[in-house]
């Protein structure tokens, strides 16, 4: 029989599984929210996040609640305190997965501007709250403008439904397994595709280095040191240009990985 037919003879104990209930569903929501694309950038509104963490709690709550009611309602106070841990740092590695490619393109920016001089150009960027270069902030808004567009929002928010049906609630736990898949397989993705990213203008700036280094070599009078700052930061930015029509496929990719990624990482937890 239903859960809330079962329940409909005692108001009281409806109420306190729906409110506990309701709690862990906005924990991992709110957790998702909090480290997802987008969402998680400091230049969202938190008061905006909080109420949209409620919004989707409550659309994913009826379900929960006829499904684990019972079970929730049945556990002690410090079993519950826990599940609400685990609830909360469940929705955060789910964020944190969902992000940990695009910063790969951060990556990508920090290594063009330290070959192209501008490492020392940082400033704060909104978006992490921390100094970061000035061509990782471009890219990594750029990577996320094409991840919205490319619906990865919605894949997250799938990848969301998808751990409350894998995972129910007050089950989640963080194994070995799950922490190893993060720091050997999703992590070592951040320096793939940062690296892929900037490649071609580590490889100009590097030619153009060695060129002028040859050119000291064979014009000692010419004050090469002063020349090479422009010479690197021209070629620098000619192939960044180029290299940006490579940013919508890139963005694609980081939408079709991510599912997967998040996919995995749910199942290892489960």
């Amino acid at each position: 029989m239903d859960f809330l037919k079962q329940l409909a003879t005692d108001p009281l104990s409806l109420g306190t599984a729906s409110l506990h209930t309701f709690l862990l569903v906005f924990l991992r929501v709110g957790g998702m929210f909090i480290r997802a694309p987008f969402w998680g950038s400091g230049m969202f509104p938190a008061n905006v996040r909080i109420w949209l963490s409620v919004a989707v709690a409550l659309l994913l709550f009826p379900v929960q609640l006829n499904q684990h009611g019972a079970v929730i309602l049945q556990q002690s106070s410090g079993v519950f305190l826990t599940a609400c841990i685990a609830e909360f740092g469940l929705g955060l590695v789910i964020g944190f997965c969902a992000q940990i490619l695009l910063f790969g393109m951060l990556m990508a920016g920090h290594v063009i501007d330290n070959e192209m001089g501008f490492g020392l150009a940082t400033v704060f960027d909104p978006v992490t709250s921390e100094p970061t270069a000035l061509t990782g902030q471009v890219l990594f808004l750029g990577a996320m403008l094409g991840f919205l567009a490319l619906d990865g929002h919605h894949t997250v928010l799938t990848a969301l439904n998808f751990s409350f049906a894998r995972i129910p609630l007050c089950q989640a736990s963080f194994s070995d397994d799950a922490v190893r898949w993060i720091l050997l397989t999703l992590a070592p993705q951040v320096f793939v595709i940062g690296v892929t990213f900037a490649a071609p203008v580590l490889a100009a700036v590097l030619l153009t280095t060695m060129g002028l280094a040859l050119m000291a070599r064979v014009i000692p009078e010419m004050n090469i040191f002063a020349f090479s700052f422009t010479a690197r930061l021209i070629v620098g930015f000619v192939f960044l240009v180029f290299s940006v029509n490579y940013l919508a496929p890139v963005a694609d990719r980081l939408v079709q990985g991510t599912y997967g990624h998040l996919a995995a990482i749910i199942v290892r937890m489960g």
